[in-house]
């Protein structure tokens, strides 16, 4: 009994750690300046950055098997969203954001 729930649990873990992979990498949308540069290791994404005219500084608040969330904050201008990141079924990336911003948007990978 005990190795299954040892097994069980090792396989959450692994399938877990698949599921945050899928966000590695640059995502961008038509309507923002910015792209967003997903970085994962050691099972888990590990840093956000923001690439475009203004600095913005993020911290990951939450994340689960298939979503992550940020406060993202624009230094200029003072604004403050947070931002829930979710993989669609069609390989996009829904950016759902509260705050300064509210808005839904669909991001596409940087260069495909």
């Amino acid at each position: 009994m005990k190795k299954l729930l040892l097994l069980t649990l090792t396989l959450f873990t692994l399938t877990a750690s698949a599921q945050l992979k899928k966000f590695e990498g640059a995502w961008t949308h038509e309507e923002t300046l910015y792209v967003t540069a997903f970085f994962y290791s050691k099972g888990k994404i590990q840093k956000i950055n923001y690439i475009g005219p203004d600095k913005l500084t993020s911290k990951i608040v939450n994340y689960g098997r298939s979503f992550i969330t940020t406060t993202i904050h624009n230094e200029r201008n003072g604004h403050k969203v947070v931002a829930k990141y979710e993989i669609n079924k069609n390989k996009t990336l829904k950016v759902t954001f509260i705050g300064d911003y509210k808005g839904v948007l669909n991001y596409k990978r940087y260069n495909e």
